[in-house]
Parts: structure tokens; C-alpha cells; sequence
């Protein structure tokens, strides 16, 4: 029986995408000094309430959510390439 990988399936179309939007988040924070923010309050004693604040969410993890892409079906799913590589090969 043939494993199939439904997460790893909804990556291709939006591959190339989700590669160029990362490299532009990158660009703008390496190049331009532009971080993303989000507003909330502030729990530093040195700066006022509803502030913006930069964004601690890694852009991976932000990209896989726009796009509706479940990282720990992706990881499940690598495990079982894995698995299956092993015993095609014993």
C-alpha cells in the first residue's frame, strides 16, 4: 500500500508563494529595518499601553498558518517518508 502525505500535498501549490513572501519579510527586516508589529499591551514598565510591539512569531510559522498548513502533520508525515525509506531498504 501506498503511503500518501495529504499535508505535504497542500505545500506544492503554495510553495513558491510562501517562499517569496518569506524572502520579502526577510528583505525588509535585514535591509530595510522594517519589523512586523501587533498591537497589545505593553508589560515592559518602560513604555505605554496599547504599543506596538515586534511580532516574537517566527515568519515559518506565520506562513504555514496564512496558508493553512499544519507543521506537526508536516513533521508526522516526514517521519512516516522516513519510516517507509527504512523499510524499503531492509
Amino acid at each position: 500500500m501506498m503511503a500518501t502525505y495529504p499535508e505535504h500535498q497542500k505545500l506544492y501549490p503554495i510553495s513558491n508563494k510562501s517562499q517569496a513572501i518569506g524572502e520579502f519579510v526577510d528583505w525588509l527586516a535585514q535591509e530595510k529595518k522594517i519589523l512586523l508589529g501587533e498591537w497589545g499591551t505593553c508589560l515592559d514598565e518602560f513604555c505605554q499601553e496599547d504599543s506596538m510591539h515586534p511580532v516574537n512569531t517566527n515568519i515559518r510559522d506565520l506562513l504555514a498558518e496564512y496558508f493553512g498548513i499544519d507543521q506537526d502533520k508536516i513533521e508526522e508525515e516526514k517521519q512516516l517518508m522516513l519510516k517507509t525509506i527504512r523499510e524499503a531498504n531492509t
